[in-house]
């Protein structure tokens, strides 16, 4: 692990120093109380999304939702929080009219094909879209496949 080496390093670098600074002392002790903090909450963080990650493998949705390019544990409950049950949607139209990623018409008179963004959607929904958009850009597979628009 990198911070493992990084710390290894800081440690023997102060090891070597021979330079003494008033509060030190107080400086190192909190440094270590705030990294102590940090580790138990990455713990917790990591628990509690294995958690998460289970009650949702219970939900009856889970395996189309999680079919979905970068929907993970996370995405997925969030995607649940904001819709609800699935079957209330008529089409995948209406799903994403819901999440505000269908234009919508702003015609008058002779101005025709004048679209622009909705004003109320759901911005939980648009958010969960947007994440999982942007990690299926960090994973190969088919949506990373050469050939495909992007």
């Amino acid at each position: 692990m990198n911070a493992v080496k990084v710390a290894d390093q800081a440690l023997a670098a102060a090891a070597e120093q021979d330079l003494s600074l008033p509060g030190q002392v107080t400086a190192a002790a909190l440094a270590g109380d705030l990294a102590s903090h940090l580790l138990q909450l990455h713990r917790r963080m990591r628990e509690a999304e294995k958690t998460i990650g289970a009650t949702f493998g219970d939900h009856p949705q889970a395996d189309v939702i999680r079919s979905l390019p970068g929907m993970g544990a996370l995405a997925a409950a969030e995607f649940i929080v904001a819709v609800g049950d699935l079957s209330t949607f008529a089409s995948p139209d209406h799903l994403a009219a819901y999440a505000g990623l269908a234009p919508v018409a702003r015609d008058s008179g002779k101005r025709v094909a004048n679209l622009r963004r909705p004003q109320r959607y759901n911005r939980r929904l648009r958010h969960v879209f947007y994440m999982s958009s942007l990690s299926t850009l960090r994973m190969n597979g088919p949506p990373r496949q050469p050939g495909r628009p992007s």
